[in-house]
């Protein structure tokens, strides 16, 4: 059998807790828009070297404008620290690229620039995305692919992914649920600069210098098996307030943010009362972020073209259910839409609807999104422009 080359282990003696406490310290002073972003950069930072053994893979996108401070968070903090173990990588690579590198290799992966620019790049950061999201669960995204010889080749991605960019790709409900985005903040204050100054002084006197950052990793590997526990322990704790999937990915980097602070196995009790005491409103799922409310919100937000006694216009289809007149009904039937005592009426199958949802992921599937809809139900037979379609009926809530 061909041996895979071996990967990088740190046999640096593992920081104590005093000098891993420096870098939560350093994550506190940075200008994040919510103040437990920096315990959650912090916390990555301490489980990334060890994504393999834990639980449960947490992904992280640090986002803010230009001159907020991405790039030297980016540089010194996350790369500097965990480069040794990590696959890095600009946002140009592909999905193909990241899985074959990668092949059954437990590393974290790093990306920088991880911009759309256009429809190409969209579609790339999406299937990286969905890398990441398979990688996520307990025993990792098992791949199994074709090859020219006949025979299988099986990937086994277990990674925690980080993105670094302005802007952030990820939109659907199945990707904000696994990657926790971290909002950096520019400071325009007066004392902005030796704000500045004082953060890179303090990294400069601590892990700047390689004992520092090799320590650290030291100290992950040495903990795995504590992170871990603490990890379940934080997750149980923390799906009381954010739900299953909210509990499993802000457990995992809170269990890395504790190991800097604590060398200690987490009680129950303990974990429960610091959830409970933290503020964590903008991290409950968005009811907007649902996936049959973006869907809904596509529909309602796509323009058709309408011709009426005063023209042909270009509105979108909310603003063709608000004009009550017959050319506008017509136009929607034509559209697999109707409008019937307060309820829209959506066919199930229609060649414009396949037209509106195209290059979304809800093409083909727009009926299942809409019965999870409140108060929608299948409707076995409607007419729209003159032909019978099975349809979903929707209740329209002014």
């Amino acid at each position: 059998y061909e041996s895979r080359t071996m990967l990088e282990h740190e046999t640096t003696e593992p920081l104590n807790v005093d000098d891993s406490r420096k870098l939560a310290d350093l994550c506190e002073k940075l200008n994040f828009s919510n103040y437990l972003d920096n315990f959650l950069l912090a916390g990555f930072i301490a489980v990334a070297p060890i994504c393999g053994v834990m639980p449960w893979r947490s992904h992280i996108w640090v986002t803010g404008a230009s001159g907020s401070g991405k790039t030297w968070i980016t540089d010194n903090l996350v790369y500097r620290m965990i480069s040794k173990t990590a696959l890095m990588v600009q946002g140009n690579t592909t999905e193909a690229g990241i899985r074959q590198s990668l092949q059954s290799d437990a590393r974290p992966v790093l990306i920088d620039e991880a911009e759309s620019q256009d429809q190409a790049g969209m579609k790339r950061m999406q299937n990286i995305m969905e890398l990441a999201r398979q990688s996520s669960s307990p025993e990792g995204g098992k791949i199994i692919k074709g090859s020219a010889s006949g025979s299988s080749v099986t990937f086994n991605i277990r990674s925690s992914f980080y993105f670094s960019s302005i802007g952030v790709s990820a939109k659907y409900k199945a990707d904000l649920s696994r990657i926790s985005i971290l909002q950096l903040q520019r400071n325009t204050s007066l004392t902005a600069a030796s704000d500045f100054e004082e953060i890179e002084d303090f990294y400069k006197q601590t892990f700047a210098r390689d004992d520092m950052a090799n320590g650290l990793r030291a100290r992950s590997f040495k903990m795995a098996p504590i992170i871990a526990a603490n990890a379940k322990i934080l997750s149980e704790a923390t799906r009381i307030i954010l739900g299953s999937r909210g509990g499993d990915q802000i457990g995992a980097l809170l269990a890395g943010y504790y190991s800097l602070i604590s060398d200690n196995l987490l009680t129950p009790e303990i974990a429960q009362n610091w959830i409970n005491s933290q503020d964590w409103e903008c991290y409950k799922e968005d009811e907007q972020d649902l996936d049959e409310k973006q869907a809904f919100s596509v529909l309602m937000e796509s323009i058709i073209r309408h011709e009426s006694d005063d023209g042909v216009m270009n509105l979108s289809v909310a603003e063709l259910i608000g004009i009550e007149t017959q050319s506008a009904g017509a136009t929607l039937a034509r559209h697999g839409i109707r409008i019937n005592n307060d309820s829209l009426y959506v066919a199930n199958s229609h060649e414009q609807l396949k037209k509106i949802f195209k290059d979304t992921q809800f093409a083909d599937k727009w009926k299942d999104q809409f019965l999870r809809l409140e108060g929608a139900e299948s409707v076995a037979g409607y007419k729209f422009a003159g032909v019978t379609k099975r349809c979903v009926k929707i209740p329209i809530v002014n």
